[in-house]
């Protein structure tokens, strides 16, 4: 056994360790990304809803106002 320990071939590159946690927070940054947007693609299709309800409300709101007209 050598009387000092190469730490580096024990623990690999520093350089290397800091590649590979910027990779990982990279991969956790891309998920989190990939949600967000799928929460956005869903909010955009509910607000799309509420619209559409909203609209189809304000046509039957003005044809029941010229009926009583």
């Amino acid at each position: 056994m050598p009387a000092s320990l190469d730490l580096e071939a024990l623990w690999g590159d520093p350089e290397d360790r800091e590649i590979d946690g910027l990779n990982e927070q990279l991969e956790e940054d891309a998920k989190a990304l990939e949600h967000m947007q799928l929460q956005l693609l869903q909010e955009r299709s509910r607000r799309f809803e509420v619209e559409r309800k909203n609209t189809m409300l304000q046509n039957q709101v003005s044809m029941l106002m010229n009926m009583l007209q």
